[in-house]
């Protein structure tokens, strides 16, 4: 789980309390394709990140949602995609 979420730890300049930072990168069908192990925990990922993803929200704690995606043809795709 610790390549799906990376949570850090940094101070304002304006304020002396600590904050967290969710990040979330790429959650994406072709990544529990790609593991058998991951697909089998599919369902149980998902609703972890969508918890935290609620506790974050509900603390007023940033939150960031990372995807990457590319035009229907690929043509903007890494070359090991258009394969």
């Amino acid at each position: 789980m610790a390549q799906l979420l990376s949570v850090s730890r940094y101070r304002t300049q304006s304020v002396t309390e600590n904050r967290y930072i969710l990040i979330v990168i790429d959650m994406l069908v072709d990544f529990f394709e790609r593991s058998d192990s991951l697909a089998a925990q599919r369902a149980t990922l998902a609703a972890h990140i969508n918890q935290l993803s609620r506790a974050f929200r509900a603390h007023s704690q940033p939150l960031i949602w990372i995807r990457q995606e590319f035009q229907s043809d690929l043509r903007d795709a890494f070359p090991d995609m258009r394969r």
